[in-house]
């Protein structure tokens, strides 16, 4: 059974994995100004500082890692989807990770809950990828099945099956040239034995003129 990665990508399946790039984009750009914002790396001494470490490096990595698959995105590729997913949801992971951190250690404020919502957002963002990804994987798989080579070889639809009619039939275009040939019986089989030839009768010795003087006369064919 082929894959979607076995054949390019069709038109609108390209188009639906383009129309994620502006978001991608758009959160590469958030990531990294917030990320590089500041200059100087955080200095780990507690629990709070350490989530706050976390957090700045996730939206520097992160960050540079949703540019990348911005432009890769650009390109209409299936595989993009997924590895969009799992690298948002990552991320989605780490910026709540790191708020909690933050106020287990004693920094709760508005900060940790904008932290925990954006989170959140990259969590959902990167569950909508993969189930687009699923489910353009489980039609792509559906639609090669039902058109590998082979697969209806042996279908012969004829007219009366179709009303009379085959033109425009699915079915009909299908069908293979072997197995309508095998199907059409030979023109040469004929379906009445042909009649005796029969042998010219042979005229009377005495000719036909003295066979109809004697009142007798010979049986024409």
């Amino acid at each position: 059974m082929r894959s979607i990665h076995d054949r390019p990508p069709t038109a609108d399946v390209s188009a639906r994995i383009r129309h994620n790039a502006g978001s991608a984009g758009l959160a590469a750009l958030c990531l990294l100004f917030f990320g590089f914002f500041r200059f100087a790396p955080p200095t780990v001494t507690n629990l709070f500082t350490l989530g706050d470490a976390i957090f700045n490096y996730t939206l520097r990595a992160g960050g540079m890692a949703m540019a990348v698959i911005a432009l890769w995105l650009l390109l209409g590729r299936p595989i993009t989807l997924i590895v969009d997913a799992v690298a948002t949801i990552a991320i989605g992971v780490l910026l709540a990770l790191s708020a909690v951190m933050m106020i287990l250690g004693g920094g709760f404020g508005l900060n940790q809950i904008l932290y925990i919502v954006f989170g959140a957002m990259f969590l959902a963002s990167g569950v909508r990828s993969g189930r687009e990804y699923f489910l353009m994987a489980r039609a792509g798989a559906t639609t090669s099945s039902s058109a590998q080579p082979g697969a209806m070889d042996h279908v012969h639809v004829t007219p009366s099956a179709t009303g009379g009619s085959t033109r425009g039939s699915p079915q009909v275009r299908k069908i293979d040239e072997k197995a309508r040939a095998e199907d059409v019986p030979p023109a040469a089989v004929e379906t009445e034995a042909p009649a005796e030839k029969q042998e010219p009768e042979s005229p009377p010795p005495e000719g036909y003129l003295a066979a109809l003087g004697k009142g007798n006369p010979p049986r024409q064919t």
